[in-house]
């Protein structure tokens, strides 16, 4: 079985130090890294306040510097929103606190300064031939994951697997992953106010008394779900299911392309049920857990599951799919040792 380590924050005394505590845990993991390292993060869009601490991505950052010569790292965004490109990715990184001077590394946007450049990794697996993923990680050599774990309208929950999976994909490569969603109105609820065209990508809304979806027009990449503060807009059951199977298959071709030379990072706190793509920063569902490390992105997924689901976080399991699937492919196990600091 898998070691995943895991530093409790509910146990924590109010005289603690957190880094201190944070340097073990790393060291704990043992993470095999070197050369130009990728630490890969969710920035978050602007006026979110859930991603993960900006000084708590610099400490690892300093640390992995021992090793190489690592940068915090994303892929442009679909949406209409402040990532869509490199060059308001970057600002938006430095507003919600990623700068040089908190981070003590620089910002690099993986898929180029409009989203278009990238490379292909052979796949062969159900859903995918081959993997579009940002061309700035074809010249690394390993990869840090540190992922804020916590609800997705779509894949159930994001954590490492989708962090990387989605995360990594060039433009081109998130239209691949999120073609099977067709979203569909509930015109009920629906309140007309026009948040969802705004954010639609490809221009398939159009609002008037209710908002409606040309599903010919539609790219499928599920941000008006997401988007929408009225909860008026879902997709079916059975292409969220194939949409979690396509995020760990483009996780499989990080894998392949890495091999032993990565490490993750799952912060298990601010548990939303939305993601932190949302402009707005919604309510914990649960309390804060903790902050877990291990080399595998399915048994730190399966791990971080269970302790929320624990702490009552049930919305989560509708993400189960890609850990399934994830084993069934070799992107790692669901078995698991949990080691605690």
């Amino acid at each position: 079985m898998t070691e995943v380590f895991f530093l409790d924050l509910r146990e924590r005394g109010a005289e603690e130090k957190l880094f201190d505590d944070l340097e073990k845990l790393y060291n704990m993991a043992d993470y095999n890294l070197f050369g130009n390292i990728a630490i890969k993060i969710h920035f978050g869009e602007y006026g979110n306040l859930n991603h993960i601490n900006p000084e708590i991505a610099g400490f690892f950052s300093l640390l992995t510097k021992e090793k190489g010569l690592p940068f915090l790292t994303d892929c442009n965004t679909l949406y209409r929103g402040k990532r869509q490109n490199a060059i308001e990715h970057i600002e938006c990184a430095i507003k919600n606190g990623f700068s040089f001077a908190t981070t003590g590394v620089p910002v690099i946007i993986g898929d180029g300064i409009s989203g278009r450049d990238y490379f292909e990794i052979d796949l062969g697996l159900k859903h995918f031939d081959k993997a579009r993923i940002g061309l700035a990680y074809k010249h690394c050599d390993s990869l840090l994951a540190l992922s804020h774990f916590k609800g997705h309208d779509s894949a159930g929950f994001g954590g490492a697997i989708k962090n990387i999976g989605m995360g990594m994909a060039s433009r081109s490569g998130k239209q691949m992953l999120h073609a099977v969603i067709k979203p569909r109105v509930n015109e009920e609820r629906c309140e007309a106010d026009g948040v969802c065209e705004e954010w639609c990508p490809s221009g398939a809304i159009t609002v008037e008394d209710v908002a409606r979806i040309d599903l010919s027009t539609c790219i499928g990449c599920g941000e008006c779900v997401a988007f929408c503060p009225h909860d008026a807009i879902d997709v079916e059951p059975a292409n969220e299911t194939e949409l979690q199977e396509r995020i760990a298959e483009f996780a499989y071709a990080i894998k392949k392309h890495f091999g032993e030379h990565m490490g993750f990072v799952n912060v298990v706190r601010d548990i939303t049920p939305r993601c932190d793509c949302a402009p707005w920063a919604g309510r914990s569902a649960v309390t804060d857990i903790g902050i877990l490390a291990s080399k595998d992105a399915v048994s730190i997924d399966q791990c971080s599951l269970d302790l929320a689901v624990e702490e009552g976080a049930e919305f989560l399991k509708a993400g189960e799919r890609q850990l399934e699937y994830g084993e069934e492919i070799g992107l790692g196990e669901r078995d698991y040792k949990l080691i605690k600091l």
